[in-house]
């Protein structure tokens, strides 16, 4: 698969971009490789604005940042026995079916296409025609419970004594818990609405998922108002050169709470040690002292010291040599006669190899070349370095 983004002026997967998104508190972006299907493949190819290459099914790649968010599924979805769907974060973001990429940031804005109207609101409709009542009085009957609740839940929650920090009101026909740190900044805020009883929960302005969506009695709140209160805020880097990680939750994990001494998000955490690690590279290098002279004086040292044990093995070698040019015929016969022919072969060849002062000339039996052109076939390397070292 392409690491890179085959939509022309992307730079999605080059290694330039991945260091400036690692740098930035970006995390990755997904990339999808080409469809196999030929059909939705045609569909792609009309789609993207490049004429210089062919897309590639299977091998090449689009990144996330080309397709509709509604062709994008980015959480797990479960449905609770009591209606409210609970959502989970995917490590990795799925392509829906029949997905085309339409969003092309980097090119001229006439390219990019905006997926219809019409569509939008066909699925809508069979959406809101699963869940529509039956009846006209099954639609009033609903209506006035969800108002007869959220009045409740108004008057309850009027009267009700909230945590220190935490106030109730009244706005936009909507219920709104909020939280004021020291310096009466609104950071932390609960809302349930007057139409569906949907609740949301808001972090410094950023949306939260939990579990509890809607809401059917004063206990759901009181639950979600318990879990909020002790949300632990987020400190970001800590560092006033690096600010927070666009992608922070803006609260820190429990788990993470207890088992380190200054806890943040993890986002947070990854660009804060990504900071520390290039400031302490650059000091390094600052601060680093030329070591030129004594890295050259042990260089010139040990260079020393291996060429005079070069010069002790030539010398012994040379010894050798001498020995094997002294030794008789008939004693070499005998040292070898129990030895396999091939290996007699070889023998009588390096000693008479080492009787002459000139490699050119040699003679050679036919036996010892076939041993010769064996050992060229198995291992090119090991004749080489026997034939440049004059060893026959």
């Amino acid at each position: 698969m392409s690491r890179n983004c085959f939509v022309p002026g992307c730079r999605e997967g080059y290694k330039s971009k991945i260091k400036i998104n690692k740098w930035q508190g970006i995390i990755k972006t997904t990339m999808f490789k080409a469809p196999k299907d030929l059909l939705l493949l045609e569909k792609w190819v009309k789609a993207i604005p490049r004429a210089d290459r062919e897309l590639r099914p299977g091998i090449d790649s689009v990144c996330e940042k080309h397709f509709d968010e509604t062709y994008l599924n980015r959480y797990f979805e479960t449905k609770s026995p009591d209606g409210s769907i609970n959502q989970i974060k995917r490590d990795r973001i799925i392509l829906k079916n029949n997905a085309i990429p339409s969003i092309f940031p980097d090119l001229p804005q006439y390219l990019t296409k905006k997926r219809p109207i019409e569509k939008i609101i066909a699925e809508k409709k069979i959406l809101f025609n699963n869940y529509i009542p039956n009846t006209i009085d099954d639609i009033s009957n609903t209506t006035d419970h969800v108002s007869e609740t959220f009045n409740n839940l108004h008057d309850i929650l009027k009267n009700m004594s909230l945590p220190d920090g935490w106030f109730f009101t009244y706005l936009n026909r909507s219920l709104v818990l909020g939280n004021l740190d020291s310096n009466y900044e609104l950071i932390k805020k609960i809302i349930v609405s007057n139409n569906d009883l949907n609740l949301k929960v808001f972090i410094r302005n950023k949306l939260i998922n939990i579990t509890c969506t809607s809401v059917t009695c004063i206990e759901d709140i009181t639950k979600v108002l318990k879990i909020v209160d002790d949300f632990v805020m987020c400190p970001g880097t800590g560092i006033d050169n690096c600010p927070k990680s666009d992608q922070c939750c803006e609260h820190i994990n429990l788990i993470s709470l207890n088992q380190v001494r200054n806890p943040r998000c993890t986002e947070c955490a990854k660009k804060r040690k990504y900071f520390m690690d290039t400031q302490r590279v650059s000091l390094e290098q600052i601060n680093e002292k030329p070591t030129t002279k004594p890295v050259l004086k042990n260089v010139l040292r040990i260079n020393k010291r291996l060429n005079i044990k070069v010069t002790n093995l030539q010398a012994k070698v040379g010894l050798l040599k001498q020995q094997c040019a002294e030794a008789s015929a008939k004693s070499i016969e005998e040292a070898i006669i129990e030895m396999p022919e091939n290996q007699q072969e070889a023998v009588r060849t390096c000693f008479a190899a080492a009787k002459k002062h000139n490699v050119k000339g040699n003679r050679y039996t036919i036996n010892w070349i076939y041993e010769c052109l064996l050992i060229r076939i198995k291992s090119k390397k090991v004749y080489e370095h026997l034939r440049s070292k004059k060893t026959y």
